[in-house]
């Protein structure tokens, strides 16, 4: 979902794609302690490809290097 708000993501004191990511990597950790729980309980073998998927996406959105202005990055891309 997209909206435009004046300032509605400025209130928060840290970076909201860096929020993301900590929250995916903290819903992975919970998925991995349910896939374990699982696994030891189930006699079926299944990989948790989800839970690699959040791990990475999580690792992604940390690392993720952002620019500081649109008007900066025009003038980088120009």
């Amino acid at each position: 979902m997209y909206f435009e708000v004046e300032g509605a993501l400025d209130v928060i004191p840290v970076d909201p794609v860096r929020l993301l990511g900590a929250l995916l990597l903290g819903v992975a950790v919970a998925l991995l302690g349910a896939t374990v729980v699982l696994f030891t309980s189930q006699a079926a073998l299944f990989v948790p490809f989800g839970v690699f998927l959040q791990f990475a996406f999580g690792v992604i959105l940390l690392r993720v290097d952002r620019a500081d202005d649109v008007a900066d990055a025009d003038v980088d891309a120009a």
